[in-house]
């Protein structure tokens, strides 16, 4: 149960536990108090957590079954999020990983991925702008703590 709302929350106060998948094996620390998991999909893929305010994150891995790259996975996400909508105000791509973040109105959203030959891990996080000061730092730690076994 959440037990807090992100505007009663300190960003010195926030702890994190850790979500572990066995399926794909990756890892990833999740704040507890605000962001409460929901059961691990049937398919042992990941697992959402919610918040109050409409946030979420939500944790996956898929195996890489087209052969993606950084690049082409990136551009496919993309994609996907300006046809929905979204505004892209960023994007990186790394040795192994790419980011994008962005919003729609007051939405944000921030994602991260890590593609590798047999599969690709990702994390999503959405959340409300008016609890930016809380979650940009609890994404910040997110893009740090997420771990996958190669």
């Amino acid at each position: 149960m959440i037990t807090k709302n992100a505007a009663s929350v300190s960003v010195h106060e926030i702890k994190y536990a850790t979500y572990q998948n066995v399926r794909y094996r990756y890892s990833i620390c999740f704040p507890p108090d605000l962001l409460e998991p929901q059961p691990e999909s049937d398919n042992g893929d990941g697992r959402s957590f919610v918040g109050a305010n409409g946030s979420e994150l939500s944790v996956s891995g898929i195996y890489n079954v087209f052969d993606e790259t950084n690049e082409s996975a990136k551009e496919e996400d993309k994609s996907n999020f300006l046809d929905r909508g979204f505004v892209i105000n960023y994007e990186f791509i790394g040795k192994d990983w790419y980011v994008l973040t962005g919003n729609k109105g007051d939405t944000i959203f921030y994602k991260k991925s890590f593609v590798y030959p047999d599969k690709i891990v990702s994390f999503i996080i959405t959340y409300h702008s008016e609890d930016a000061l809380i979650f940009d730092v609890v994404t910040e730690s997110l893009a740090r703590c997420i771990r996958s076994g190669e």
